[in-house]
């Protein structure tokens, strides 16, 4: 018998998984219900595009160019220089080429592949690292002849010829 103005409580409830059997079975037609809903959705997106742009190699720097030392008569130098590379990749020095003739002090007598005519080159192997330096050095550059004065003087300009590439 019921009285009025109180709750009713059935004490034979079942619980599965400590719910009652009805939020256990409501809880599962969700998961089984949201299960369906998800594996029926579709994906699209927009159209992709890539673009690709050949590089502008930087051209290399030439510092610090000087001789291994004074010249005096029969004094025998190496030409030394740095070359920077502002590149992402190496680059391999074949040659220094001269950009005219050497400009020479009266009188005075110089040999070595330095001394050569305008449009001369000078072999070099050299490797310059990527966005980095490398000292290079031509040896016995310049000669200069014992029968010279003293005073002598020599000046040129170069550049530097070679190859750069990526190796990936």
């Amino acid at each position: 018998m019921v009285q009025l103005g109180t709750e009713y409580k059935s004490k034979s409830r079942r619980k599965i998984f400590g719910l009652s059997f009805t939020a256990f079975f409501a809880t599962l037609a969700l998961l089984v219900g949201g299960g369906v809903a998800v594996a029926a959705v579709v994906l699209t997106s927009n159209v992709g595009e890539a673009k690709a742009e050949a590089y502008q190699e930087q051209p290399l720097v030439i510092s610090d160019a000087h001789f291994s030392k004074k010249f005096y008569p029969g004094a025998v130098a190496d030409l030394i220089f740095t070359v920077e590379n502002d590149n992402p990749f190496p680059a391999t020095l074949t040659a220094i080429k001269l950009k005219q003739a050497p400009l020479v002090k009266a009188n005075c007598k110089f040999s070595g592949p330095a001394s050569t005519d305008k449009d001369g080159t000078i072999a070099v192997t050299a490797t310059v690292p990527p966005t980095g330096s490398t000292k290079v050095t031509i040896q016995k550059a310049l000669k200069l002849s014992a029968d010279s004065p003293s005073g002598c003087e020599i000046k040129f300009e170069f550049t530097v010829a070679g190859t750069g590439a990526g190796n990936e």
